[in-house]
C-alpha cells in the first residue's frame, strides 16, 4: 500500500478514477451551531411547539382538584372517619392527610 506524507506509513492512499488520493482520518463530529446541549435542545423544543398554547385547566376531566379532594377529606373527617382511612381511600400519606386537616397549604 503506498502512503502519503512526511511519515511513511502515516496516510494511507486509496485510488478514486485512477488517481491516488490522501485518505484522511475520520476526527469524529464537531457541532459548532449550538454552544451548548442544553441551548440546542430548547431551541428544537420552541420550533416543534411553535403556535401553541399550554392548557390553563387540566385536559381531562377524570382528575378531581386538589381543592375538591381536600373539602371531602375535611367533610368525611368531620364525619368521624380517621386519617388513616382517609389516606388509604384517597391514595395520599397519613401526615398529607393531618396537614389538610390542619389547613396548611403546599
Amino acid at each position: 500500500m503506498r502512503t502519503f506524507g512526511a511519515i511513511e506509513g502515516r496516510i494511507p492512499l486509496r485510488s478514486i478514477q485512477g488517481n491516488d488520493v490522501p485518505q484522511m482520518p475520520h476526527r469524529g463530529f464537531k457541532a459548532t451551531s449550538f454552544p451548548k446541549a442544553l441551548y440546542a435542545m430548547s431551541f428544537a423544543i420552541s420550533i416543534t411547539y411553535y403556535g401553541r398554547f399550554l392548557p390553563t385547566s387540566p385536559v381531562s376531566d377524570g382528575t378531581p382538584t386538589k381543592g375538591d379532594r381536600n373539602a371531602d377529606i375535611r367533610a368525611r373527617h368531620q364525619q368521624g372517619e380517621t386519617a388513616a382511612a382517609l389516606a388509604k381511600v384517597f391514595g395520599i400519606s397519613e401526615q398529607r392527610v393531618a396537614q389538610i386537616l390542619r389547613g396548611r397549604r403546599r
